[in-house]
């Protein structure tokens, strides 16, 4: 391997802890006048790290059973309705996991399945990041 690929590996490896780090999870109220910032949106991320194992399955079955060295990063945004249930799921992965793969649309249906706080007023569009490594045993930071 000559120093170019060593170098952009390290730092690939670099961004990606990064990531790891910062979590992303961003509401932004469809009322004007709602906070996004409230207890909501504690409420919400909560409610998707307690089923980040659901989620796993889709990366453990889907991926990392065809590659097992993969570490994928998928943007997920959402709507969540009156009822508190998400619709309108529209992921952005990774150009070796693109859109609208069964591995996408399996994250899509366990996230419609859950149930979230119902938002006070309007809805609530979700953006969040899971990003999947092998072996991390937690699919999401």
């Amino acid at each position: 391997m000559n120093l170019g690929k060593t170098s952009f590996i390290m730092i690939l490896a670099a961004l990606l802890t990064a990531a790891l780090l910062l979590q992303s999870v961003v509401l932004s109220a469809a009322e004007k006048d709602q906070d996004p910032s409230s207890k909501g949106e504690v409420a919400v991320r909560e409610v998707i790290q307690s089923r980040l194992s659901q989620v796993r399955v889709c990366y453990e079955e889907l991926v990392l059973s065809k590659n097992p060295t993969a570490t994928v990063k998928v943007v997920v945004n959402f709507l969540i309705g009156k009822d508190g249930k998400a619709s309108e799921c529209l992921p952005t992965a990774t150009p070796t996991i693109p859109q609208g793969t069964e591995f996408t649309a399996c994250i899509c249906d366990k996230i419609k399945s859950w149930d979230f706080p119902k938002p006070e007023q309007g809805s609530n569009r979700i953006k969040y990041t899971f990003i999947f490594q092998p072996d991390d045993g937690k699919g999401s930071k």
